[in-house]
């Protein structure tokens, strides 16, 4: 039997619930993640206790009804939150999402029997060691994302765990068990039925996960349920250049639409929920990637993009060229390379880095208004193209020689 360490905190509300005489264990994914030497981030605690029970017996301690409605209350330990929930038998999901009511029962077999996979229905407590009546921790051996009990009936209840199933695997590095993913198939549609936001979330973890080129592949019609602007076949496109980028979310966001929507990524991300500084940084990768793979660029053309979308941007769109075959490695590394140079050497690549500034050239008796505008933009060029230096003398020098020109 195994033996799971808890922290000082949580065997000491699992003790206080035990001295009222009520019955409490670690449950989910804090004891699957523990079983795999994972690192635990919450600890999430089921109990017979009701929430009102569970508010009496920790009087002096803060606690937040987080979801009182469905038996969740938080109790903060050491500045920690804790979320307690009463054993429970969910009723109807007419949403498709959420359980109409819940039904609390003193029974953790119970409470186990609603949840979504084997690998999350676990609980353990010193005093009873790990409950496990669902195979999760066979499953956890053979790497498998299984329902608890019929999979269709757990999909049907709640449209997310489709998506969640996907997303567990990508992050655990395993399969979702034949009988489960035919489930999810059948019942992909219901993907309508939950908000962009939830399955945004879903997503982006996925793709940023150290196992996500396998699901991209096994579970695209998934995918292309869960976002319809792009299609299985671009999913398991972009599986291979996917894994070969590092888990940034824009930049794996940028890699899945290249093979589908490159030309209007940034709007269509936002309607998908991305944030927008998400999606506007991948719809610059990919923009920037784009413009590398034509060829042609030279210093100038390099430096103009270094300077509209910054080194971050530049740097990842080099990445993302090489592993989608848009450049040659030699090339993009070439880029890659230039890029940090012209960074590190303060490369003047913007208006903003030039030696004269608008007010400079106020001075010097050009005229307010466009005039500026556009005579900054050709000491810029000039000077990205090495035809004039970057200094107050040489710049102000072409300024007079061409006003005296054009008199």
């Amino acid at each position: 039997m195994p033996v799971i360490h808890l922290p000082a905190s949580v065997s000491d509300i699992l003790s206080r619930l035990a001295a009222a005489g009520y019955t409490a264990h670690a449950v989910g994914g804090c004891v699957r993640d523990s079983l795999l030497g994972r690192p635990v981030h919450d600890w999430d605690i089921t109990t017979s206790a009701t929430p009102d029970e569970t508010k009496a017996v920790f009087t002096h301690n803060r606690i937040i009804d987080t979801g009182i409605r469905h038996g969740t209350v938080t109790v903060m330990r050491d500045g920690q939150p804790f979320e307690i929930t009463t054993y429970r038998v969910d009723g109807a999901y007419t949403d498709g999402r959420h359980p109409d009511e819940v039904t609390f029962t003193g029974n953790l077999s119970d409470d186990l029997a609603r949840r979504d996979f084997t690998v999350n229905a676990m609980a353990y407590a010193p005093s009873d060691g790990l409950i496990d009546l669902y195979g999760g921790r066979e499953d956890l051996r053979r790497g498998l994302i299984r329902a608890v009990g019929d999979p269709l009936r757990r999909f049907t209840e709640d449209a997310l765990r489709i998506l969640r199933a996907a997303r567990f695997a990508a992050v655990l590095g395993f399969f979702v068990e034949e009988q489960t993913l035919a489930a999810a198939l059948e019942l992909r549609g219901r993907l309508a039925m939950v908000s962009g936001e939830r399955i945004c979330g879903e997503m982006n973890k996925m793709l940023t996960a150290d196992f996500a080129a396998p699901v991209l592949r096994a579970a695209s019609p998934l995918l292309s349920a869960a976002w319809p602007c792009l299609s299985a076949e671009a999913f398991c496109a972009s599986a291979d250049v996917v894994s070969a980028l590092p888990a940034r979310l824009p930049l794996r966001l940028a890699a899945v639409f290249a093979q589908s929507l490159p030309s209007a990524p940034a709007v269509t991300l936002l309607l998908l929920r991305q944030s927008r500084s998400t999606a506007e940084e991948a719809a610059a990768i990919l923009s920037v990637a784009q413009t590398l793979s034509v060829g042609g660029q030279g210093r100038a053309e390099k430096l103009s993009l270094l300077g509209k979308y910054g080194l971050s941007v530049c740097t990842d769109a080099c990445l993302l060229a090489q592993a989608a075959g848009l450049l040659p490695g030699e090339a993009a590394q070439q880029y890659a390379y230039d890029f940090a140079r012209w960074q590190a050497e303060g490369t003047c690549c913007k208006k903003s880095d030039l030696a004269l500034t608008g007010a400079d050239l106020l001075a010097l008796g050009i005229p307010s208004g466009e005039a500026v505008g556009r005579l900054l933009d050709e000491l810029l060029r000039l000077v990205m193209t090495g035809q004039l230096q970057n200094t107050r003398t040489a710049l102000a020098d072409h300024v007079r020689r061409r006003a005296e020109a054009s008199r």
